[in-house]
């Protein structure tokens, strides 16, 4: 199985700035954002001790909404995954249709030259 000199480019071109873009820039926005919602818990629990009795319903939400907050990005996560495993497929066959247009454009240039050639030796 060999691999096709578009589909190596492409991939050293493409791929790797997606990897930068993407994947290193999110490692440290996870960061930030942990941080983020451990201070909102930390204000919640300061302010359901501060309220008292009523702190109970809030303690319920609190806790409901991580939940579904999580369960949306899971949904949100395989659907973006599925779109971006498309696009990439797209991509691969874009890079091998251009390919293969490359590797015939000495066919397309001797069809160019069919008339000259009849034309000389007909």
């Amino acid at each position: 199985h060999t691999l096709h000199e578009a589909l190596v480019l492409e991939a050293m071109t493409h791929d790797t700035e997606t990897l930068i873009k993407v994947g290193f820039r999110s490692f440290l926005t996870l960061f930030q954002l942990g941080g983020d919602i451990l201070m909102c818990i930390v204000f919640q629990m300061c302010a359901v001790l501060a309220m008292g009795q009523e702190g109970t319903v809030i303690i319920c939400l609190i806790a409901v909404f991580p939940i579904m907050m999580g369960a949306l990005l899971i949904i949100r996560m395989r659907v973006t995954r599925m779109a971006l495993q498309q696009r990439k497929h797209n991509d691969q066959i874009l890079a091998a249709h251009v390919h293969e247009m490359v590797s015939k454009i000495g066919l397309l240039r001797d069809f160019g030259l069919r008339g000259w050639v009849m034309d000389r030796h007909v």
